[in-house]
């Protein structure tokens, strides 16, 4: 049996309280065992917290020694990417699976979900290739190193520095990580599960020889791996777009933001409104822009190329999500923008769990209790403050 932990982020405080209340014991440093169950952590281990290297310790720990399975965060790959050097560009790309299909339009609720990824790659990828934001500037290393990506790493590259080797056994680790996991009960992923993803990291050699984890060399050429980058990301970030301009909101740190991740498991619905994940944070964030948030998000349609949602199907086994920080609050209604508190973690589906509360920003640590369930009940939330 399995105890799914969502988002850390250097609370290693948060997580041993959390252990010892699902009943692992401490039996060294930074080994907690059970006697009968395991833990899969989603990812996102470092960055925020104060104790990062503290609690990467308890995770790589409890990898090596088969009581735990660990993912790969958006953050880790994020670190990867920060601190790794850019190849030069050259006109090999790993190829999206199948034939185009030019004669029909983007968009359209004829195509299936491969045709439709395949479209919100291309289009992506154009919208990335505008010679205006790309001909003054070429960044050295994979992930740009402006201030706010400097920021977001800044605490995990000084505790990472105080250690005596620089973190080299943690950044090993961290490309030791696998994207997703899937059991014959259950499934696990950081942000998006989605089926032609990772059919499409699969045609990557670099990602196929190495048991599908990331690679330094396949970091290194993520740009010239169009599909493979659009692929990765979409399963460790989930699905963004930029919002109706102008319209901006402030996020948690107060940086306006001009784009939103949108709630990808639901897959018929149209409108900003009806698909933007935890909208009711980004209201409380900015309540004197609530009102017109809620009408101008109701008014506009998503983009056609957004239509490509991949949504999880009830018939699906129970999958298992970090990423999305739902800090325990819900729309009541929509239209009126009445919020609800709610007192316990919920479910976003009865198949369908995220488990990051925000454990960083004073939320608490969550744990599910999987016990082989297809039907997942909330009384199996475990979590700590």
């Amino acid at each position: 049996m399995w105890d799914i932990i969502g988002d850390i982020h250097g609370e290693a405080t948060k997580l041993k309280k959390l252990l010892h209340k699902l009943g692992y014991t401490q039996k060294e440093e930074y080994y907690f065992h059970h006697p009968k169950r395991k833990v899969c952590f989603l990812g996102d281990y470092i960055d925020r917290g104060q104790n990062i290297a503290e609690s990467l310790k308890i995770v790589k720990t409890m990898t090596e020694r088969r009581t735990a399975s660990a993912l790969m965060g958006n953050h880790e790959f994020n670190y990867l990417a920060f601190m790794t050097k850019r190849a030069p560009a050259h006109t090999y790309c790993t190829q999206i699976p199948n034939k185009q299909v030019p004669d029909k339009k983007i968009g359209s609720s004829n195509l299936n979900s491969a045709q439709k990824l395949r479209q919100y790659v291309r289009f992506n990828q154009n919208k990335k290739a505008n010679p205006s934001s790309t001909a003054k500037y070429t960044p050295i290393y994979v992930r740009r190193r402006n201030k706010r990506h400097r920021n977001e790493v800044s605490n995990t590259i000084k505790e990472f520095n105080r250690l005596d080797d620089k973190g080299v056994s943690f950044i090993d680790w961290m490309y030791s990580r696998p994207i997703y996991l899937e059991t014959p009960t259950f499934r696990a992923i950081h942000a998006a599960w989605d089926r032609e993803a990772i059919k499409i990291l699969r045609k990557n050699p670099h990602f196929v020889k190495n048991k599908h984890h990331i690679t330094p060399n396949l970091l290194q050429n993520f740009h010239n791996h169009e599909p493979s980058k659009q692929a990765l990301n979409l399963l460790l970030k989930g699905i963004t777009w930029n919002l109706p301009p102008p319209m901006t909101f402030l996020d948690h740190t107060g940086i306006a933001r001009d784009y939103v991740r949108f709630a990808w498991w639901k897959s018929n619905q149209a409108t900003y409104l009806t698909n933007i994940n935890n909208l009711a944070k980004y209201l409380l964030l900015n309540p004197t822009k609530a009102e017109r948030l809620i009408k101008s998000l109701h008014q506009h349609r998503l983009p056609a190329p957004n239509h490509y949602l991949p949504g999880y199907a009830r018939s699906e086994k129970p999958l298992f999500i970090g990423h999305f920080w739902l800090e325990q609050e819900r729309i009541q209604q929509f239209n009126h923008a009445i919020l609800k508190k709610a007192k316990t973690p919920y479910l976003l589906k009865h198949n369908l769990c995220c488990l990051d509360f925000s454990a960083a920003q004073g939320g608490p640590l969550v744990a599910y209790r999987f016990n082989g369930e297809k039907k997942l009940t909330e009384k199996n939330f475990v979590w700590t403050f």
